[in-house]
């Protein structure tokens, strides 16, 4: 939210906006890697440590990356960017939202349709409570307009007859 505020706040265009955001991420995490290796007693926690990698002994940052991480590293980097356009434009319930849906479609698609996992009662109703919660926080900021003006108090009786399917 505190992100959202920032571009909301700016005026410059939200790719200067998200450099610059990304820039202060970027020097943050190296400071992070030097100080989580030395408060950790785990000796794979420090980077300049030599530590097995399939069979070998080595050290460095990039030790036992493969093409699926760096795969894995460009989804995130387009997810952050997409999740931060969303939320200069729209907001970050919406952008919250948008990433529910999606735990939704890789449940129902990628384990019960795809894997064959069997349906399990408790998950599922919790994934259709989550779209349900998506449907609420979609609708509830919508004002109703009437003749070009926005009404403020609850929905008349004949706008809710007029929606009733």
């Amino acid at each position: 939210m505190l992100s959202e505020k920032i571009m909301k706040a700016g005026s410059s265009p939200f790719y200067i906006q998200k450099v610059n955001l990304d820039i202060g991420s970027f020097l943050t995490s190296i400071v992070m890697l030097f100080v989580c290796g030395m408060a950790s007693q785990r000796p794979n926690d420090a980077f300049w440590k030599t530590r097995d990698v399939d069979g070998r002994m080595e050290s460095g940052i990039f030790v036992a990356w493969d093409a699926r991480m760096v795969l894995v590293l460009i989804v995130t980097l387009l997810q952050n960017w997409l999740a931060g356009l969303v939320a200069k434009r729209l907001s970050t319930v919406i952008r919250s939202s948008a990433q529910q849906l999606s735990l939704l479609i890789v449940y129902f698609v990628g384990d019960i349709w795809l894997n064959h996992v069997v349906f399990d009662w408790p998950v599922g109703t919790t994934a259709l409570v989550i779209a349900l919660s998506v449907q609420v926080f979609a609708l509830a900021g919508q004002v109703e307009h009437s003749n070009g003006t926005a009404a403020s108090g609850p929905p008349s009786a004949s706008s809710c007859e007029s929606q009733v399917v």
